[in-house]
């Protein structure tokens, strides 16, 4: 976008100079930001060059350069942000005061789930990392409600057609309603805004933040008829994406440049555009209701300067090393690259000293007719001659020392101790490297309590954000406080009236009413009011209260062990009437206000009284106890005597009980055992006896038995020869009849063979 012409406007001294009318309003404050640019153009112009060579894309850089500020970046910030603080919502004088309490509460609920839900952390790591590169970073607080649409939005005649009706008299009508509301931070680029001239954020006048908009981006912010006519000129000019898409498609990636300008002088927000010189865009009026109106705190920045507001980046105070690093650093990788292995030989040799030289490792090159000569000029050392290289390395190892210096003055110039840096010299003492730790903490302290600064007074803006604008309903829904609203106490109150009238008309005791409890009308009618919300608690973190919790934890400490030891030296005094009461009463009190303990501790004190009039002095009193102790003791003593020695005869007694006891048991049991003796060897008797006849009788039957089982074989073995003389004389017998007949036939076939013959 080409600059607005300042100088075609004649030297005014005022704003009201301008004239008057929309039109002239614009042209203010066109002049107002191209001033501003131009004021702020070369402190641009450093940060395009310092955002270069933290990526490490500069035109000037050169290959194998140290990137120091990435380098050093990447140390710093681990070290001076971490962590989210948490927020911490109290009451500011720690007074009992239950209003106070659920305001805390409220507060302290609310921009806890802020943080937790709108990504505080990754925006104040943005505004670290600006601060760190460019020397100053910022966000701002925003407000962003979530309406949403009700109610049809055109008449179409037919109630089957007409949806989501609350009412009769909306129909044809759309409106919109609150559905959620939230109050996020913004990390605004280093490019993305201008302020006005002044050496300190309080003189700063105006603020102004740039926005590009598409055309549905400027008709949803400032209605058809002004996003309609605004023309687009930015976005995208890539010829290649013009040659390949026309207009109408373009017209999507077109944008417009609007430049939201905060006012601190008239308190309103006004949406300017330069290619809309009619009159402002938008106009608001102090639309966030913040104390000191500007959405965002005094930005974070790496170096204070009281005298210009234009911030100075941190590596324009080691730049000159950083340079001559990088040029260092160049010349090492060029002369490491230069130390090579590179030699001459004698031609007369041939090839076979390349091969030997270009062989992979265990390669054997065979040699040439020309080994006999190099045998006889002293072997092949002799015949190479390499170039000389040790100057080269000399001057690597100086330029190596040099950086190392070099490094150590910038670590110096940014007070990066070594050992925050895990590179200390594992020889040095413990106390050593303890005070390079202090001495690097020393430098960063400043730096951290910048960063707990910046933290807490956008949370401070939050807070009021959220005060201010959040309805009852979301802060009930995000808290999710059990705080009953004016309608539920009023009918719990009423409960408790019709429960006293029955009370008293059964003539009974009605109870008593309890107290009014804290509502959310009352929360809310509190939060609203600047000034009860301030003075009831304040808004803090927890890194920015630590050492002052700290600090009254041990003072606490300190004034009970002096006021322990004051009594205990003092008191005996007071007791017996040497010292007044009003003496040591002022002594207590000249302790307690040595620390910062508040009124509430010498109010405790001064309700102090003395001891009554007629007591007896400390020393008579703890020898009274005494006394009574010694007595109680005797007596102790002499009823554990006459216990013991009751608890002694008893046991005697039991003891020959026992003994009599046992005797007679004795007794009956040799009694037993010895009938228990007889009758088993009656029985053991019986059973002998038994035992002998059963073994005859089986004796007898079992000779019996054999008798009988001898007679049964001799039978059967009788029988058995019977049976085979029988078979032997019928075998006999047809053996002799079978030899017959093959006597017969056998004479039969001679005959026959004679008469053949003689045939």
């Amino acid at each position: 976008m080409a600059e607005y012409n300042s100088g075609a406007i004649n030297s005014v001294d005022t704003p009201a100079a301008f004239g008057q009318g929309q039109d002239a309003i614009v042209r203010r404050w066109m002049v107002e930001l191209s001033l501003a640019k131009k004021r702020m153009k070369p402190w641009h112009d450093r940060c395009k060059k310092l955002w270069d060579l933290y990526h490490g894309s500069s035109v000037g850089r050169k290959k194998n350069s140290y990137n120091c500020l990435y380098a050093n970046t990447e140390i710093l910030a681990p070290a001076v942000y971490n962590s989210l603080p948490q927020p911490d919502v109290r009451r500011r004088f720690g007074d009992t005061d239950a209003l106070g309490k659920a305001i805390a509460e409220v507060m302290n609920r609310s921009l806890m789930f802020q943080h937790q839900t709108t990504d505080f952390d990754t925006e104040i790591r943005y505004d670290v990392l600006e601060m760190l590169v460019l020397g100053r970073g910022i966000s701002r607080v925003r407000y962003v409600p979530d309406l949403v649409q009700v109610g049809d939005t055109a008449q179409t005649g037919k109630e089957s057609d007409e949806t989501q009706w609350d009412h009769e008299a909306q129909e044809g009508e759309q409106n919109e309603e609150l559905a959620w509301e939230n109050a996020p931070i913004e990390h605004v680029a280093w490019d993305k805004y201008l302020c006005g001239p002044g050496r300190t954020f309080k003189e700063i006048p105006w603020w102004a933040f740039r926005h590009d908009l598409n055309r549905e981006e400027l008709i949803r912010r400032f209605g058809k008829g002004i996003g309609n006519t605004i023309p687009l000129n930015g976005g995208p000019d890539d010829p290649e994406l013009q040659r390949v898409t026309d207009d109408q498609t373009m017209a999507l990636f077109k944008t417009a440049e609007i430049w939201e300008i905060w006012d601190k002088e008239s308190r309103t927000v006004i949406w300017v555009c330069q290619q809309y010189p009619k009159n402002p865009c938008k106009t608001e009026e102090d639309p966030l209701e913040l104390d000191h109106f500007f959405p965002l705190p005094e930005p974070l920045r790496a170096l204070d300067d009281s005298d210009t507001f234009n911030p100075t980046a941190l590596y324009d105070q080691y730049r000159e090393q950083a340079e001559e690093l990088d040029r260092i650093s160049t010349r090492i990788n060029k002369l490491v690259d230069a130390c090579k292995a590179r030699a001459i030989y004698d031609p007369s040799l041939g090839t076979q000293i390349s091969e030997l030289f270009r062989g992979a490792d265990n390669d054997l090159v065979p040699a040439a007719e020309s080994v006999r000569q190099l045998y006889e000029n002293g072997g092949i050392e002799k015949a190479i001659w390499f170039a000389p290289i040790e100057q080269i390395v000399a001057v690597v190892k100086t330029l190596y020392e040099q950086r190392a210096e070099c490094k150590q003055v910038i670590f110096e110039l940014t007070g990066i101790a070594d050992i925050m840096r895990g590179a200390t010299d594992p020889a040095e003492t413990y106390g050593a490297q303890a005070l390079k730790t202090q001495f690097g903490m020393t430098r960063l302290a400043r730096m951290q309590r910048a960063v707990q600064r910046y933290i807490r007074d956008i949370i401070r803006l939050q807070a009021q954000v959220i005060c201010n604008k959040f309805g009852l309903d979301t802060l009930r829904q995000m808290t999710a406080l059990p705080f009953p609203t004016q309608a539920q106490v009023a009918m719990q109150q009423v409960q408790l009236m019709m429960a006293a009238q029955t009370a008293r008309a059964q003539g009974q005791q009605p109870p008593p009413m309890p107290p009014k409890p804290i509502t959310w009308e009352d929360i809310d009618a509190a939060l609203k009011n600047d000034l009860q919300r301030t003075f009831k608690v304040d808004i803090e973190t927890d890194s920015t209260i630590a050492a002052i919790q700290q600090e009254d934890a041990s003072d606490l400490e300190t004034v009970i062990s002096a006021l322990v030891q004051l009594t205990k030296e003092v008191g005996p005094l007071v007791q017996m009437g040497i010292l007044p009461f009003p003496a040591f009463k002022e002594m207590m009190l000249m302790v307690a206000r040595k620390f910062r303990m508040g009124n509430a501790v010498e109010d405790a004190i001064e309700t102090m009284q003395p001891p009554p009039k007629g007591q007896p002095p400390l020393q008579l009193q703890v020898e009274q106890l005494r006394q009574q102790g010694k007595q109680a003791e005797i007596a102790a003593e002499t009823q554990a005597a006459e216990h013991k020695a009751a608890l002694d005869a008893q046991t005697a007694q039991a003891e020959q009980q026992a003994q009599a006891a046992q005797a007679a048991q004795e007794t009956s049991l040799e009694a037993q055992r010895n009938q228990l003796q007889m009758e088993q060897d009656a029985a053991l008797e019986r059973m002998r006896a038994a035992n002998e006849m059963a073994l005859e009788r089986f004796k007898a039957e079992m000779q019996a038995a054999v008798q009988q089982q001898t007679q049964a074989m001799q039978q059967q073995f009788q029988l058995l020869i019977a049976v085979l003389n029988n078979r032997a004389k019928v075998e006999v017998a047809e053996v002799a009849a079978g030899a017959q007949l093959a006597g017969t036939q056998i004479a039969a076939a001679n005959a026959a063979s004679a008469e053949s013959e003689n045939a």
